[in-house]
């Protein structure tokens, strides 16, 4: 038995009663584990990550809730492979080097940059600086893939790039503009032909496609059952999702925020040994939507379903049916994610403290990295920034008929009150304030 955890914190301050909060939810946590490992004579392996977890809230507790998940800088920098032709400015050879190495431990990761600091080129450099390392090593790659994933399909060289419609020009643009003529074949997968192309798709290097395409393709082959999100169907017979792509890269990642929509059940069944997740706003709203990308990348345990009464784990998991693997009932199932991270953050207290370090210390600063163009200026030599304020006035004709609009919409606006459908009626407020700020530039197109 573990000795017990020492306090040894004074006891005045709102700082040290949140320690031995901290403390006794720990000791808790221990004496509750020690009681079920006594009762079923198992050790349970959520149960020794819960302890690990214990373990690193005691190593890494602070007073101030820093949640700054921004990485400035890193020390360590990788040179561009020879056949990328752009240079690559001090971020982005740190960003190469970071993503070579995580490629070792997670098998992928999130870049966050902040929009317009060329997230797309950093991601082509890594996919031709793996390559290259693969060439030196005489082709000797011998990849593991990632739990849960099927071991049957084919496995092919190239890298998927899902996107929205809109970057996929752009996507093919930077390719041929970074690289070596000809030393990428690249496949845009689009259109009411596309899979005309499904035999020739271990030729290429890049196959690019898009969200609304990929989703098109999944549904039809999706068996229908009740099933969670995430369910296994390896069975399908879509050309993407028949064959294990090398690497995965999805822009515009929070796309797929939602994790009950489309996107994201296209998205989470496609399999590769590597998966990137490209976006400027990793969250949007609220902390449950990194799970997408958590369960995106595979992450134990942080993807994982486990069962609290023996050692089952998988990344799939149905709530209608009983466990296939340990034939426990799915009450005795939960999911990682949720019950560490997402709930407790619900709560607002303690327990939801001790989730956001765990959250801000371990799980964002392992997989995800930020830069913006303030903080990395000095990189990009960006101009100074002049901002200058001219005011106008509006004439007379203007002048009255944003008086007239203005008192028209204060009227729409008093109904929605007297009637108590304000809170229903956003869209209309917003558009009856996108008419007045119109005013000034033009009436005519109001």
């Amino acid at each position: 038995m573990n000795p017990p955890i020492p306090d040894l914190r004074d006891e005045n301050t709102d700082s040290d009663r949140r320690y031995r909060d901290m403390l006794r939810r720990i000791d808790q946590r221990r004496n509750q584990r020690e009681w079920m490992q006594n009762i079923r004579g198992l050790v349970l392996t959520w149960k020794i990550m819960e302890q690990e977890m214990n373990e690193f809230l005691l190593e890494n507790y602070s007073d101030g809730l820093d949640l700054d998940i921004q990485n400035v800088s890193l020390a360590e920098t990788a040179e561009p492979p020879s056949d990328f032709l752009l240079p690559l400015l001090r971020y982005q050879k740190e960003w190469l080097a970071w993503s070579i190495k995580q490629e070792t431990i997670f098998k992928g990761g999130i870049l966050a940059d902040e929009m317009g600091m060329g997230k797309t080129v950093q991601a082509i450099a890594l996919v031709l600086a793996q390559r290259e390392l693969k060439k030196a090593t005489n082709g000797s790659t011998i990849l593991l893939s990632s739990p849960g994933t099927s071991q049957e399909l084919p496995t092919i060289k190239g890298t998927l790039v899902v996107c929205p419609l809109i970057g996929a020009m752009q996507w093919i643009h930077e390719i041929e503009r970074c690289t070596t003529r000809g030393s990428n074949k690249i496949l845009f997968y689009h259109g009411t032909n596309r899979e005309k192309c499904m035999y020739k798709l271990k030729e290429y290097d890049f196959v690019i496609t898009t969200y609304s395409t990929l989703q098109a393709d999944y549904m039809p082959k999706k068996k229908k059952q009740n099933s969670s999100v995430g369910e296994d169907v390896s069975t399908r017979n879509s050309v993407l999702h028949s064959v294990k792509w090398d690497r995965i890269i999805l822009d515009e990642a929070h796309c797929i925020k939602s994790v009950h929509s489309n996107f994201t059940n296209a998205v989470l069944a496609l399999e590769s040994f590597y998966k990137w997740a490209l976006t400027g706003t990793p969250l949007q709203n609220r902390i449950g939507e990194l799970y997408s990308l958590v369960r995106f990348l595979q992450v134990p345990p942080y993807a994982c379903y486990f069962c609290e009464d023996c050692n089952c784990t998988g990344l799939y998991f149905s709530f209608y049916d009983a466990c296939p693997q340990c034939s426990h009932q799915p009450a005795s199932h939960f999911l990682w994610w949720k019950k560490y991270i997402e709930e407790p953050t619900w709560l607002f207290d303690d327990e939801g403290r001790d989730a956001m370090v765990w959250y801000n210390h371990k799980i964002l600063k392992s997989l995800l990295l930020r830069r913006t163009k303030k903080e990395r200026a000095v990189d990009l030599a960006l101009p100074t920034k002049t901002v200058i304020v001219r005011k106008d006035s509006l004439d007379d004709r203007e002048n009255d008929y944003y008086k007239t609009l203005c008192r028209r919409s204060q009227e729409q606006l008093d109904i929605f009150v007297q009637d108590g459908t304000m809170i229903n009626k956003n869209c209309h407020i917003f558009a009856i304030i996108t008419r007045l700020r119109q005013v000034p530039r033009e009436c005519s197109i109001i």
